[in-house]
């Protein structure tokens, strides 16, 4: 198997930051592995903390910048 459709995280774990868990996401689609990733029972401010950092993520790698 090449890629997996779907990357998908149930819930949050309070010993990993969310910050780590996108940046895992983002790397496995970023290198072809997985199509898209989802959750299911994360809070709308997880969902928006996590909106953020992948925005900040793809715009660093877009732009190149800190």
């Amino acid at each position: 198997m090449d890629y997996v459709d779907i990357v998908y995280i149930n819930r949050t774990d309070p010993m990993c930051p969310i910050e780590e868990v996108v940046r895992a996401c983002t790397h496995a689609i970023n290198h072809g592995k997985a199509m898209y990733w989802g959750t299911s029972r994360w809070t709308s401010m997880e969902i928006m903390v996590s909106s953020i950092v992948n925005f900040l993520l793809f715009s660093n790698e877009i732009y190149g910048t800190d």
